[in-house]
This record gives C-alpha cells, sequence and structure tokens, in this order.
C-alpha cells in the first residue's frame, strides 16, 4: 500500500485541505499520520482565472493565433505544470493536459521554455519531435504551430503558449511582443495569486 501521496488533486485546494482534516478527526488511526500541505499559489481561482484568461486572449490576438494558454508551475519545487487559463483551446484540451498528459518541465515546448529559461518555437507540431507526445491532441484541436515563452516573476513561475492552426516559423518580432506580454503577465498573475491568498 502507497505511504504517500503526490502531485496535482491529490488534495485540492481548501476544500481537499478541509476534507482531509474531517477524515483525520472521524476515522480511528492504527499508527501515526503526518499531513504535510504544500501550496504557494492557487491555479484557477476566482481571482486568477480571468486575468489568465484576458492574457491569453491579448497573446492570440497580438500574434494573429488562434488559441493562447497560460501554463503554470503548482510550485517552485514541482515538475508540473497546469493550464491555468486559455483562449480559443477546448476544455477538453486543457483537461488532457492537466490530468491525462501533464506537461513536465523539460519536456515539450512548455516544459523546455521554463526548463531552459527562453521561448521555444515549433513551427510544425507534425514534424517536430519534441511534440510527439501531444501531437495527436493538438491535431485534433487543429493546431499545427505553437511557441511557449517563459513567465517569469523572480523564478519562472510557468509559460505563455500561443497556437495556430497552419504551420510556418514564428518571426522573432512575434517572440519579443509576446515575451513582453509574458513579462507583465507574470507581476499580475502573482499579484492576483496574493489576492487570492489574503482572502
Amino acid at each position: 500500500t502507497a505511504t504517500h501521496l503526490y502531485g496535482p488533486g491529490v488534495l485540492d485546494m481548501k476544500l481537499g485541505v478541509a476534507m482531509a482534516l474531517e477524515a483525520l478527526r472521524t476515522t480511528p488511526l492504527q499508527r501515526e499520520v503526518v499531513l504535510l500541505l504544500v501550496s504557494d499559489e492557487e491555479i484557477g481561482s476566482p481571482v486568477s482565472r480571468p486575468i489568465t484568461e484576458k492574457i491569453a486572449q491579448t497573446a492570440a490576438q497580438l500574434v494573429s493565433a488562434q488559441g493562447a494558454a497560460i501554463i503554470l508551475r503548482e510550485g517552485v519545487s514541482e515538475r508540473g505544470l497546469v493550464v491555468a487559463g486559455s483562449y480559443g483551446l477546448s476544455e477538453e484540451y486543457a483537461d488532457y493536459l492537466n490530468r491525462r498528459r501533464p506537461v513536465e518541465v523539460g519536456k515539450g515546448a512548455s516544459g523546455l521554455a521554463v526548463e531552459r529559461g527562453e521561448a521555444v518555437a515549433v513551427g510544425d507540431v507534425l514534424v517536430d519531435p519534441i511534440m510527439e507526445p501531444w501531437r495527436d491532441n493538438l491535431v485534433r484541436e487543429h493546431y499545427r504551430a505553437l511557441v511557449s515563452v517563459p513567465l517569469r516573476h523572480g523564478s519562472i513561475i510557468g509559460v505563455l503558449n500561443a497556437y495556430r492552426v497552419q504551420p510556418g516559423e514564428w518571426t522573432a518580432r512575434e517572440v519579443d511582443v509576446l515575451s513582453l506580454l509574458a513579462a507583465h503577465a507574470a507581476i499580475a498573475i502573482r499579484t492576483a495569486h496574493l489576492l487570492d491568498n489574503s482572502r
């Protein structure tokens, strides 16, 4: 039997914490239980969700993309990334990334952008080997090109992705525009998290 639980969704924000504490209170225990809760931000909260969705929409419009997403680290020590807000992506695709095929630091365009701290552009998801694990779902979404730029607020907190239906290279100007937006977006996202945590 498992003695540790890890990962997204194990304890889902405040409700999960309350449920865990109630279970500990009402369950006869055979041995000591240690409950360690670590959280430095709430992804998709009532304050931050509209902000991340607006940033994603702005990103798509700035570079004539059909979709965009804010994908955040759950914590500075976490290797997994979570879609915190999007524009033009289906709920199924966001769920796929969050639950069935999570993006990990160092893998795919988003994970490499976090690891390297620089933009990673993919001109065609059908031919770029770094996109193989997500290729079928990107094609189902009708996306053939994407660019991922890091969101940095002190450390890298995630990425801003833009997606296009047509394959093709991303220009240096488009990457620069998204990088500039990402710099401001990181500040807005951290501010929203601070507001959430102060409530």
